[in-house]
């Protein structure tokens, strides 16, 4: 499975080095993120800040992003239940936009971000639908859209990358 432009790479933070993790580039637990074994950001409160900015300037109700982000956060829950938050959250990113689905959007080629755009909506009824997210359901359904088989795995790989 390839991952897209932009998966593996890694350039230099302020401090020159590359993983990102010298001086001055160590993430505080304080500033809400949570971290992936490769180090990366996952999701931030400034993502769910975001969405819940968007979401209510399209006069919707925040409560529920105001919880996910408070859950998210504690460290109380599951990783069974924050997957299921994660994926929330991503079906709202698709939906309203916004910081979490950039940076979905930037491990795609412009052509495959493209085709995020344009079924977003679609994209994100079908995986308001899912119990279990998988990769071959959603490249499926993507195909069903009308996504060629490439640009389908790279573009279901990344919205899974963002949850698991």
């Amino acid at each position: 499975m390839r991952l897209g432009r932009g998966a593996g790479d890694r350039h230099p933070g302020p401090g020159g080095d590359p993983s990102g993790k010298g001086p001055g580039n160590a993430p505080s637990p304080e500033e809400g993120r949570m971290m992936i074994s490769t180090g990366e950001t996952l999701i931030t409160t400034s993502d769910i800040d975001d969405l819940v900015g968007r979401v209510r300037l399209s006069a919707g109700d925040t409560r529920e992003l105001e919880a996910a982000k408070d859950a998210l956060f504690t460290g109380r829950l599951t990783p069974a239940e924050a997957q299921r938050i994660r994926q929330r959250l991503m079906v709202t990113a698709l939906r309203h936009g916004g910081d979490l689905l950039a940076k979905v959007l930037g491990r795609l080629t412009p052509r495959e971000t493209a085709m995020v755009r344009r079924y977003a909506h679609r994209l994100a009824n079908y995986l308001d639908t899912l119990d279990i997210w998988a990769a071959q359901p959603v490249m499926l359904t993507l195909m069903r859209f009308g996504i060629p088989y490439d640009e389908a795995e790279s573009i279901a790989v990344a919205i899974l990358f963002q949850v698991w």
